[in-house]
C-alpha cells in the first residue's frame, strides 16, 4: 500500500479537451515509474501540475479576420496602409489567439473594427471587378 500523500514526479503527456461538467474533472496521461506495480488502472489521484510560462505573440480575437478557410488580420504598413496578411493562430483563450506563424513581434496589428476594414476592402474590390 502507498503511503498517504506521497508524491512522485512524471512527464505530463497528454491533457483532455473537457471539462466533465459532473465531476469537474479533466482527463490527463502522465508518465509514472510505476515499478514493483504499485499504481493500479483506476486509481485516484490528485495532481500539481508545474510548468515554466512560455512568452507567446497574441492578437485580439476580434483582430482576426476570416477568409477562404484562412485566418487574417490587417497589419499597418510603413506607407499607412493595412495589409491583409495570412496567420496560423492557436485556440482562443481568454479573448486572444495565440500567433503560430505569419506575422512577428512588433507588427501593428488592427485590433478594433477589423470586420469593418474586411468589408470595405471586399467592398472595394467588388466596384473595381476584382
Amino acid at each position: 500500500m502507498n503511503p498517504p500523500n506521497e508524491k512522485l514526479v512524471g512527464k505530463l503527456i497528454y491533457v483532455g479537451q473537457t471539462v466533465n461538467p459532473d465531476t469537474r474533472t479533466v482527463l490527463v496521461r502522465t508518465e509514472l515509474d510505476n515499478q514493483g506495480g504499485r499504481l493500479k488502472p483506476s486509481m485516484l489521484a490528485s495532481m500539481l501540475i508545474e510548468a515554466t510560462p512560455v512568452q507567446r505573440l497574441v492578437v485580439p480575437a476580434a483582430a482576426v479576420v476570416r477568409e477562404d478557410d484562412t485566418d487574417h488580420v490587417f497589419v499597418q504598413e510603413v506607407n499607412g496602409l493595412f495589409r491583409l496578411t495570412k496567420v496560423r493562430l492557436g485556440p482562443e483563450r481568454a479573448g486572444q489567439r495565440i500567433v503560430m506563424d505569419g506575422i512577428q513581434q512588433g507588427a501593428r496589428v488592427v485590433t478594433e473594427g477589423a470586420f469593418h476594414l474586411n468589408n470595405q476592402r471586399n467592398l472595394k474590390a467588388m466596384e473595381s471587378g476584382t
